[in-house]
């Protein structure tokens, strides 16, 4: 009797994993349909394993949103139900690297300064070198900080955003920012690479994964 016990609680847990579905950006190609794209001042590129999005120079004509070297794909996930969301990426020189990673923001995928209501959710800011996260259209940080990083070559971090239910957690390298109730309605996944004070800025994106129950039909 315990040995069917067992059996049928195997059997349960292959049913239930078997019902998940775990998808992988790994950037050898461009699967999800990144924005790319390249000058002079900034490059947007899949290489060799990455997403690089990187700030060279700045366009003294351009305006501060227009000098960010950025890049959006909506992921393949519902977000109105559970899921996962897994960003792996590198960060050199940590401790002057400024960068963006929005979630929840841009409906269209393509952060437009002007496109009508594009904030209209709770967006999801999560901003180095000093690991703020900022929610909402105006953005509130989090108290919770890494203290003091030194590191000579690229910082390997990894941002968590998962939601049971009506309830959001967000945790980066194990630390968690945040939980509680939050409203997810967009699946467009965005980095952003400001140019200030002549500095150059890159990151690197090692992969992105969406991890969720497949869908009923």
């Amino acid at each position: 009797m315990k040995r069917i016990y067992v059996i049928i609680c195997a059997l349960c847990v292959c049913m239930i994993a078997a019902a998940q579905s775990k998808k992988v950006e790994t950037f050898d190609k461009n699967s999800w349909r990144w924005i790319e794209s390249a000058d002079k001042y900034h490059t947007v590129a899949i290489e060799d394993g990455y997403l690089l999005v990187s700030n060279l120079q700045k366009n003294k004509k351009y305006t501060d949103y227009q000098n960010l070297a950025k890049t959006f794909a909506r992921l393949p996930l519902r977000p109105n139900d559970s899921f996962k969301l897994t960003i792996k990426y590198l960060v050199p020189n940590y401790n002057d690297a400024e960068y963006s990673i929005l979630f929840n923001t841009a409906k269209k995928c393509i952060m437009d300064e002007e496109e009508e209501g594009q904030f209209e959710t709770y967006g999801i800011s999560m901003e180095g070198p000093k690991w703020e996260l900022k929610l909402g259209k105006f953005g509130e940080k989090s108290d919770k900080l890494p203290g003091t990083v030194k590191v000579k070559d690229d910082y390997p971090m990894v941002l968590v955003i998962e939601k049971k239910s009506r309830i959001v957690s967000i945790e980066l390298n194990g630390i968690e920012l945040f939980e509680d109730e939050l409203e997810i309605k967009n699946p467009c996944v965005g980095f952003l690479v400001p140019l200030w004070d002549k500095k150059k800025s890159y990151l690197k994106v090692d992969e992105v994964i969406v991890e969720q129950a497949e869908e009923e039909e």
